[in-house]
């Protein structure tokens, strides 16, 4: 599959199995990954302007449906209907949206830069998770408390929404992870009058993993690199980081990539050429 030319037929598979599992995982050159990418952004602009479209005519079905409540026309419950679907179909269009803006906004600005970088004859593998958080399997932790109002309940997740390694053009491998971990809050109270009202709070953090397995004749360590952890064996030295974002309050949220490549330059600012 590498070495593949990649086919419309290709981008189509991969853009709709997204769209239908929310999850993907391959091996492919760095370049087919930008291409499915990019491909991906294109679908992205045009079910924007089909959103769009769909907002106007939302508002025109709105008009018609006043006129035809003060005129007493007959078809009210069909411009019901039609309002109705065009509001299912814009909340789908903004969750595909929401989606998506993690591949458009994250990885494939990030995957542009790692081009320049990587051995042109060696695969990215990658896995991409875009289920959400909120899948029983990444629920590491729930606790209860309150058995009278106010009851909560307290679930803790971690979300590995990508995970990739990459052979550079030094023969260096490259690897990272980034996850999401959210610790949610759903608040149960009841009022004076018994009424139940429901409330979910969430503090969310990324947590960025890196490593770089290199050859020892390729690169010395400089005094940088005790700030990582190092693992050295007979032909090759693994350099391993991590860092933690600050805490946002919505899950979900693009991550700069900004933050991926200063991920990885903390890496290579540790190594000094030999020789």
């Amino acid at each position: 599959m590498t070495g593949k030319t990649v086919t419309k037929e290709d981008l189509k598979r991969f853009y709709h199995t997204l769209l239908d599992q929310h999850h993907y995982s391959g091996e492919y050159r760095i370049e087919d990954w930008l291409r499915r990418f990019r491909y991906l952004q294109a679908q992205g602009r045009k079910r924007a302007k089909l959103a769009k479209m769909s907002i106007y005519l939302l508002v025109a079905i709105v008009v018609i449906g006043v006129v035809a409540v003060i005129q007493s026309w007959p078809i009210i419950p069909l411009m019901v209907g039609l309002l109705v679907l065009d509001i299912v179909f814009l909340i789908a269009m903004s969750k595909h949206q929401k989606l998506f803006d993690r591949l458009r906004q994250t990885l494939l600005p990030f995957l542009a830069v790692l081009q320049q970088d990587s051995h042109p004859d060696q695969p990215l593998s990658m896995e991409l998770d875009l289920r959400g958080f909120d899948q029983v399997s990444k629920r590491v932790r729930h606790t209860a408390a309150g058995k009278q109002y106010p009851k909560v309940e307290e679930s803790l997740f971690q979300d590995p929404w990508c995970q990739g390694q990459l052979t550079l053009c030094d023969n260096s491998v490259l690897s990272w992870q980034v996850q999401e971990i959210v610790r949610q809050r759903k608040i149960r109270k009841k009022n004076a009058r018994g009424k139940i009202k429901f409330k979910t709070k969430y503090k969310c953090r990324t947590r960025l993993e890196f490593s770089l397995s290199f050859k020892h004749n390729r690169y010395q360590l400089n005094d940088g690199a005790a700030k990582l952890q190092v693992r050295q064996g007979e032909r090759r030295t693994v350099l391993k980081s991590r860092q933690v974002l600050p805490i946002t309050q919505q899950p979900g949220m693009p991550l700069p990539f900004r933050e991926l490549l200063l991920g990885v330059s903390n890496l290579f600012k540790c190594l000094e050429p030999q020789g």
